[in-house]
């Protein structure tokens, strides 16, 4: 506490140097378990989204943006979904978190890979429309859907490498949701195309983003949706307006399963405390050559019209995804899950993330829009929580809570 706490005054003391503009909805936060997950597989929650302490803390920090979103909902979140109770899931945590924060905004993950890639592009619509007649189109046209979660990563058991989709599959389910989502409602806006990673490919060893983003070919999702006689009023519109991405400490899932001695301990810091400054590193991500988002982003705005440019979001970010348990006995060794540590409690993640954000500020050429750090609680709210929530019985928070919305909220 005592370092955080002077981290922070640093911080504080030079705000009167800093000059970066941060954009309105720039901190975010991911929760990721819907409700109904438990019924599947009879986890316990152990700090829902609906726990009144869990909400105000990320209340506390000055989240405005949260993302209902991630494997879990992709998963499961087509439970109840055409209720338009607090039974659906989506209408759950919507209600949790605005009773909180009234003035909360969301991104809305459509679940794709519910019932087994089963989910279709007129259920997506149904889900708009009930989030419509819920709230009314003054509230949800404020609404941002992604369309699944880590396209890259859904998995296909029985042909090696086991990837599901090629990047062209990919577009055309993209499109197809798009354009039955914003046929409902036209004024929403669509994030995609949420991959596990920058640099991720698809079944065929293909670049995803190289083939999706600005690249003018037929699978490119930055171009206007072609004129609709169905749904007239969509046309003019874009398949997406946002760019978005997964990010964890070197690019790699944060992977820490190999950290067994001090050795690999020192080396695997080293190189994350480099990540987000260096090339090769996040820096690449954010490069303005052809090979950068930056750069495909301006390859892609070119041809958009004034009032529709695209923006970026990074909408998982952490120094990993899944504390890995390391082969380390002493329960005093730096190596374990502690404050002291480099995994998802530590001050050393709390740095990490501001050093992301202030990255994404500093050289995303004003196209940043939204970062959603994992989340807001993860793996049953124990010693492996990611981000709050420190145990069931004491929502206590973590050291980046004060690390990065005391200090990084304030100046980057």
């Amino acid at each position: 506490m005592r370092n955080t706490l002077i981290f922070s005054l640093l911080l504080l003391s030079n705000l009167f140097y800093c000059q970066i503009l941060v954009p309105p909805n720039f901190f975010g936060i991911n929760h990721w378990m819907p409700v109904y997950y438990d019924n599947y597989v009879g986890t316990p929650l152990n700090g829902p989204v609906e726990n009144t302490n869990v909400q105000q803390m990320v209340l506390d920090g000055g989240i405005t943006f949260y993302r209902i979103g991630g494997n879990g909902y992709d998963t499961y979140g087509d439970a109840y979904l055409g209720q338009l109770t607090t039974t659906n899931d989506y209408i759950r945590a919507i209600e949790a978190i605005k009773a909180i924060n009234p003035a909360a905004k969301f991104l809305i993950q459509i679940p794709f890979k519910s019932g087994n890639f089963g989910f279709t592009a007129n259920q997506a619509q149904a889900l708009v429309a009930a989030l419509d007649t819920k709230y009314g189109t003054a509230i949800s046209d404020k609404f941002y859907y992604a369309i699944g979660n880590e396209w890259d990563l859904y998995k296909d058991n029985a042909t090696p490498p086991n990837k599901l989709f090629s990047s062209a599959q990919i577009a055309t389910n993209i499109k197809a949701f798009a354009i039955e989502m914003k046929g409902q409602n036209p004024n929403i806006k669509i994030v995609g195309p949420s991959l596990s990673g920058y640099w991720a490919t698809d079944k065929n060893g293909l670049n995803i983003m190289n083939d999706l983003i600005g690249s003018g070919n037929s699978n490119d999702i930055t171009v206007a949706i072609p004129f609709n006689t169905t749904y007239p009023l969509i046309n003019g519109k874009y398949y997406i307006d946002v760019v978005d991405i997964h990010s964890y400490a070197q690019g790699n899932n944060g992977n820490m399963s190999g950290l067994n001695s001090q050795a690999t301990f020192n080396t695997w810091r080293a190189n994350a405390v480099g990540f987000p400054y260096t090339s090769p590193g996040f820096l690449d991500v954010l490069s303005t050559a052809s090979y950068g988002l930056i750069g495909k982003l301006n390859t892609a705005n070119s041809s958009r019209a004034a009032g529709s440019k695209l923006t970026f979001a990074v909408t998982e970010l952490n120094i990993t995804y899944s504390n890995t348990a390391l082969p380390i006995t002493n329960q005093n060794d730096p190596l374990q899950n502690t404050s002291v540590s480099i995994q998802s409690r530590s001050f050393f993640a709390g740095q990490y993330w501001l050093n992301m954000y202030s990255t994404i500020l500093k050289n995303g050429n004003n196209m940043a829009d939204f970062v959603m750090p994992w989340s807001i609680h993860e793996s049953g709210g124990n010693g492996s929580s990611q981000v709050y929530v420190v145990n069931s019985s004491c929502f206590c928070d973590n050291a980046q809570f004060y690390l990065v919305f005391v200090g990084a909220a304030l100046c980057l």
